[in-house]
């Protein structure tokens, strides 16, 4: 008795006879959910022991995707003897469908990497979008995430700036949005073999005329000796045609839809072109011996 009322003295009950709070956690427990909240968006699995199941037992638990690698099937049943786990359910955002441990404990990896990095709506985003059903396939994640946009125009912005030179905003250029806003300061004088165009612009007091075949053609010759040859990037980006841009990369970039626009990824055929640029390859006997230059 003495020492029941020791325990009672050091652990108090409340008033509807449960130890208080205060003392459950001196004591080291805790009662609560499994999952803490920064845990809650992870996509889970459902764990179940298949013996159990032969046997009629209803066993099994949800666990987190990223908590699956070295699952035992101790921790889903209590016979020790038992050696069978299989996935029978998913829930999360994630639209898998692993059958074995091994394999949502591989998804689990590519999940967790790309989450290091805060990118895991887009890494779901993605293996949705294109159906991938392999885990090895969805570490690839990282070297094709090109990030989060407003629209594919704004990628392309973005492409052309990151571009090295200014190749891509001339091949770009909006000759037609140039030559709109060049002829609000000239004066056009139509003739039978062309135009004569005044400049306001270059000569104030309109003095000089230029004669052309037409004012397309003069504009297209004045973005390329004003801007096109001295390559101001100011200009060019004003006048590229990112839409159109925009459009040509889909064929090299592939997309899903964001809560803020889209993610954009780089496609299988682009990643393997542009690495032919850092690596080398020999024949084997079986395929290729690949090398990465130095």
């Amino acid at each position: 008795m003495g020492n029941n009322n020791d325990f009672e003295n050091k652990h108090p009950r409340g008033k509807g006879g449960k130890f208080t709070e205060k003392y459950r956690a001196e004591a080291g427990l805790t009662l609560g959910l499994d999952d803490s909240p920064s845990d809650l968006d992870t996509p889970k699995v459902f764990v179940d022991c298949v013996d159990c199941r032969r046997k009629g037992i209803t066993t099994g638990k949800w666990v987190n995707l990223t908590g699956t690698e070295g699952l035992m099937p101790v921790d889903v049943c209590l016979d020790r003897e038992h050696e069978n786990l299989e996935v029978s359910d998913t829930d999360g955002e994630l639209y898998i469908a692993p059958k074995t441990v091994e394999e949502a404990s591989g998804w689990g990896k590519a999940y967790s990497q790309a989450k290091e990095d805060g990118n895991e709506k887009a890494f779901c985003a993605w293996i949705n979008e294109r159906g991938i059903t392999d885990p090895s396939e969805a570490l690839e994640f990282e070297s094709r995430y090109q990030g989060e946009y407003d629209s594919w125009e704004d990628f392309a912005s973005e492409y052309a700036y990151q571009s090295e030179g200014f190749d891509v905003l001339n091949r770009y250029f909006d000759y037609d949005s140039f030559s709109r806003d060049l002829k609000l300061n000239c004066e056009v004088e139509e003739t039978s073999d062309g135009v004569i165009i005044r400049n306001f612009d270059d000569d104030p007091d309109g003095k000089v005329a230029v004669k052309a075949d037409s004012f397309e053609d003069y504009a297209r010759s004045v973005a390329n000796e004003t801007v096109i040859e001295a390559e101001d990037y100011n200009w060019l980006d004003a006048y590229c045609d990112y839409g159109k841009l925009g459009e040509d990369l889909k064929n090299d970039y592939s997309s899903a839809e964001s809560e803020n626009g889209v993610y954009i990824f780089r496609a299988y055929e682009t990643l393997a072109y542009e690495l032919k640029n850092d690596y080398t390859s020999a024949e084997s006997d079986n395929g290729l011996y690949i090398f990465r230059d130095y």
